[in-house]
């Protein structure tokens, strides 16, 4: 676990993806592999059971779903981009898509992100798994994604989610070079690493997404485990991982 298994900027690119989204190739076995500490992180943190119901929100390729269903029937993936999601069907994967536009993983959708809502009725699963999808927006869409993810959290259930988070101490690492990845400000709560394409990888600001869990009737399970972008080698994954209970 501690090589970062969402830290996989230096996969090889094949000729078949000459632009893989956000530098993760998806053709590549290292990615397989990697999908089982994604897995046991989420079974772990988000305590997860047999019978569990399971929202895989950003489900993309199946590599997490894919484990999760083998553990429970109950378990149902989404994404916005329908590339992926023709991945989860030869192996049956039930899975969700709504066609919202996102610069990156959708740029001709025609559902506004700001008010898209997800096709499940409020308090449908005991867990919510987002893995690698906030550091995909920006904060007014984090903000969206993190709302409609709780409403479909069930009362007392937990959502999880990996997430670059800007506070104090990441701020002035990033300032001095001192993290894994390279980002600038683009604004005061979004911070990008690519000007011309800033939702390939960015920050937001820990303070107003906090603030969203708590409009949202969420509580965040301390501590969030900061992760190891700010060289803490400890840390059990590559991004920080926040877990949120509905309350």
């Amino acid at each position: 676990m501690n090589e970062g298994p969402v830290l996989l900027r230096d996969l090889p690119i094949t000729a078949r993806d000459p632009r893989p989204y956000g530098d993760l190739n998806i053709f590549s076995p290292v990615v397989k592999s990697q999908s089982t500490d994604l897995f046991e992180l989420c079974k772990k943190y988000g305590l997860i059971q047999p019978n569990c119901s399971i929202l895989d929100l950003g489900c993309g390729t199946g590599r997490i779903l894919s484990k999760l269903q083998q553990i429970t029937k109950n378990a149902v993936g989404f994404d916005i981009c329908e590339r992926f999601l023709g991945f989860c069907r030869p192996y049956n994967l039930r899975t969700y898509h709504v066609d919202v536009e996102h610069p990156e993983f959708n740029p001709t959708g025609k559902v506004d992100p700001l008010s898209a809502f997800l096709p499940f009725k409020e308090g449908s699963y005991e867990r919510v798994i987002g893995i690698a999808v906030l550091n995909h927006q920006d904060i007014t869409r984090a903000q969206t994604i993190i709302k409609e993810a709780l409403r479909v959290t069930k009362k007392g259930g937990l959502t999880i989610f990996t997430v670059l988070l800007l506070n104090a101490q990441s701020r002035f690492q990033l300032q001095q070079n001192q993290c894994v990845f390279k980002l600038q400000e683009k604004t005061d709560d979004w911070w990008v690493s690519n000007v011309t394409r800033p939702y390939l990888n960015c920050a937001l600001d820990e303070t107003i997404i906090r603030r969203t869990i708590i409009e949202n009737r969420g509580q965040v399970v301390e501590p969030i485990y900061y992760g190891q972008w700010r060289q803490l080698n400890h840390a059990p994954t590559g991004h920080d991982l926040l877990v949120i209970r509905k309350i």
